[in-house]
């Protein structure tokens, strides 16, 4: 069972990118790339939440969607891409939707 199905949120999941599968991990922007080519969507109209970010936002920058940093370590810093937003919790992400 993949994990989505273990947590009880596969119902609610309709594409997943595996980088096992893929042959890439993070920053390589192929999983983001994967999952909005199966669900039909524009990168434009589309956003990518991650806490970690050097991989996370440098990959959703390279997928040209919007990245929202969830920075949750104060040490943590940028890699080589800027989000459009930076959150402290989710409870943030959700004020700014």
């Amino acid at each position: 069972a993949s994990l989505a199905e273990r947590l009880g949120l596969d119902h609610y999941i309709r594409s997943m990118a595996f980088s096992e599968e893929l042959g890439a991990t993070k920053p390589d922007p192929r999983g983001i790339l994967r999952v909005l080519n199966d669900l039909n969507a524009d990168p434009a109209d589309a956003i990518y939440v991650g806490d970690n970010p050097s991989k996370d936002v440098d990959a959703a920058v390279a997928a040209g969607v919007k990245a929202v940093w969830l920075k949750r370590r104060p040490e943590a810093r940028l890699g080589k891409g800027q989000p459009a937003h930076t959150v402290d919790s989710l409870r943030d992400l959700i004020r700014m939707v």
